[in-house]
């Protein structure tokens, strides 16, 4: 778990097999444990960029919380935050969405409306509305959670990726100056977060200001800004098959295409 935390996802993928492997060998199963393990091996697919793998462990998860547990079980609601995202990832949006809802509810039910995960998954559930491109439905209730996780403060790790979504439901849609601003503030509660200015936040933040220039005709702050995610891309440790990842790298193509 430790080297997951700290960005050594090989090696954190690699102990997590071995714990799956001695856990289900086990002649004593704990549910509770392998349910933790497989969610831990989802999340780490999900980086990697491997939806299928990260299906399976996260199905593998769910069917043991089903046997075992209730729904006020406290890994619920990571395990639909989580398959919730893999499923993004494939392109079902709708099954992401059904998902996210359901988080929705268990948090509701379990923790109260004021809670920061409720914040979480009503960005989730927006981000699964923009993939299907209900952009106007998307700014609504991202709107909501922008207010929910603001209330905890603009330091909270969520905040910034509401902010980040809906940059890119304005760039998407044609705004090109509100995706700016959003994007521009986003960038600088995140520099301000990681004083190192290293973050994966912080390139995918950039990657999307170099999307939103280029629309622009701003070619060499589209430039500046892809380097800059690449930079950081290049010296941080996710695999070279994460999206995030592929995209600057896609984008970075696309703009010395244009030189």
């Amino acid at each position: 778990y430790q080297r997951r935390v700290h960005g050594a996802y090989h090696k954190a993928r690699e102990k997590f097999k071995d714990c799956d492997r001695i856990a289900s060998a086990s002649p004593n199963p704990n549910p509770e444990l392998s349910i933790r393990i497989n969610l831990q091996l989802g999340k780490l697919s999900i980086i990697f960029g491997e939806a299928p793998t990260a299906l399976d462990s996260l199905d593998k998860a769910t069917k043991l919380h089903e046997k075992y547990f209730d729904d006020d079980y406290h890994e619920l609601s990571n395990l639909l935050w989580n398959t919730g995202d893999a499923y993004l990832l494939v392109g079902n949006s709708q099954k992401a969405l059904e998902l996210y809802e359901r988080g929705l509810t268990v948090v509701k039910k379990n923790l109260g409306e004021d809670h920061p995960n409720y914040g979480v998954f009503l960005m989730k559930k927006g981000e699964a509305l923009f993939k299907q491109g209900k952009k106007a439905e998307a700014i609504q209730i991202l709107n909501q959670s922008e207010e929910k996780l603001g209330l905890k403060g603009k330091e909270h790790p969520r905040y910034t990726k509401v902010l980040l979504i809906l940059g890119q439901v304005y760039l998407d849609s044609g705004n090109l100056d509100k995706a700016t601003s959003i994007l521009e503030e986003c960038l600088k509660i995140l520099t301000v977060i990681h004083k190192e200015n290293d973050h994966p936040d912080i390139a995918e933040t950039a990657l999307y200001l170099s999307m939103v220039n280029l629309k622009k005709q701003n070619s060499s702050d589209a430039r500046n800004f892809i380097e800059h995610s690449r930079s950081i891309l290049r010296k941080s440790s996710l695999p070279n098959t994460n999206p995030i990842f592929i995209m600057a790298e896609e984008h970075h193509k696309a703009i010395m295409a244009r030189r």
